[in-house]
């Protein structure tokens, strides 16, 4: 229900309670996380070269590592830095799971405001859209 004061209101309330906090970070950030993972898997399953599958695959052990220790943050700054943790993985093997085109498509490192390079300003568009998505539930 769009505009749902009763629902605003306890969200804020939810907010000024670190476990409570705590609880709903942690609930999304695994999610992120075992989505990266689920990337990370399929992107070294779906190699038909070889080049990059060791990477991919300890990349994918160690966010696995992290959803393991996320479970048992208690507090928002510790989902935090298990979050920064698990983007460093992800984005450390991200140049592995692009196959085609990787003279213009190739990534370094994450950047943007602006975006340096053809994949950063392909993330930070896909990202306006999502976030674009996410406020017109």
């Amino acid at each position: 229900m769009n505009g749902n004061v009763l629902l605003r209101r306890e969200q804020y309330r939810k907010s000024d309670q670190e476990q409570a906090a705590a609880s709903i970070a942690r609930a999304a950030v695994m999610a992120k996380v075992a989505n990266c993972r689920t990337v990370v898997l399929r992107g070294a399953r779906e190699r038909t070269d070889g080049d990059g599958v060791a990477a991919l695959d300890e990349a994918a052990v160690r966010l696995a590592r992290v959803l393991t220790s996320l479970e048992k943050a208690n507090t928002v700054d510790g989902v935090r830095g298990f979050e920064g943790e698990a983007a460093s993985v992800y984005f450390g093997v991200f140049d592995h799971l692009i196959t085609a085109s990787k003279e213009a498509f190739f990534f370094r490192e994450r950047n943007r405001r602006p975006p340096l390079d053809n994949i950063n300003a392909l993330l930070s568009f896909l990202y306006t859209l999502l976030v674009h998505d996410i406020e017109g539930l």
